[in-house]
């Protein structure tokens, strides 16, 4: 970490700080649930590596298989730092599990990183601006959150804690918070890019790294190119080597 110090690879003004990661299926129905989950598995696997502490803020089961969504909180020192180049759209390609032919699959999953931070004096959140309700989720308890409902600044968030309602709307307001200060920073990012005469991708939609299974196997980050084909120790949590040459890449491209 001090080497990440020394060469400014960690110097976002919330890069020390902890993290929420969500995780959401996308393209390919049952197995992008099911790849939602190892997903999951993956950076929980990652976490424990970095002796970091996990909680499951929220989890939505798949209908078949797998989740839809979820939704985990990482603390660590400089969790947030380490795993938000992890936002992006993850591809996964295998051979398929449902089919007796030989045919491949491809399915998408969604991740998306926010700071956990408890103040933002900068954003300005109207509690007028928000509507609270409650709702069951897996015979639990959860509360929903949506940020000026109908408008296209709309955000919903979800946080289920169990057995605790308070904790469950106290986090939904961190989740909250997350959302809108990364759109901020997002924010911040486009104009420097226009100002630097470049383009801006959103990094919500932009693919950034492809895990195959099958006819090869192989762990590509579109962004770095740095490979690997030991799939199976990075999808147990093996994601250091990834996240240090994202940092190296996007040295001078943003600090937020």
């Amino acid at each position: 970490m001090d080497a990440f110090h020394k060469e400014g690879l960690l110097g976002g003004l919330y890069d020390a700080g902890d993290a929420f990661l969500c995780i959401h299926a996308s393209m390919g129905g049952v197995s992008a649930e099911e790849w939602a989950e190892m997903l999951l598995h993956t950076y929980t696997g990652w976490a424990e590596r970095r002796n970091f502490s996990t909680s499951v803020i929220y989890k939505d089961k798949g209908d078949e298989a797998g989740i839809k969504s979820a939704t985990i909180a990482l603390r660590g020192s400089y969790a947030y730092g380490l795993a938000r180049g992890e936002t992006g759209v993850h591809r996964l390609v295998r051979l398929s599990l449902s089919s007796g032919e030989s045919r491949r699959e491809i399915a998408f999953a969604l991740v998306k990183v926010l700071p956990l931070v408890d103040d933002v004096p900068e954003l300005e959140i109207k509690s007028e601006d928000i509507r609270t309700e409650t709702l069951q989720i897996d015979g639990q308890t959860a509360v929903q959150m949506t940020y000026r409902e109908g408008t296209p600044e709309q955000v919903v968030v979800v946080s289920q804690i169990e057995g605790s309602v308070p904790q469950s709307e106290a986090t939904a307001h961190r989740l909250l918070r997350g959302r809108l200060l990364t759109r901020e920073l997002r924010g911040q990012r486009e104009a420097a890019a226009k100002l630097r005469g470049e383009a801006y991708q959103v990094d919500a939609d932009t693919q950034i790294r492809t895990y195959q299974l099958h006819p090869e196997t192989l762990v590509r980050d579109h962004r770095t190119d740095y490979t690997t084909s030991d799939v199976n120790d990075v999808l147990d949590g093996a994601l250091d080597l990834f996240m240090e040459a994202y940092l190296r890449w996007n040295v001078g491209r943003d600090t937020a």
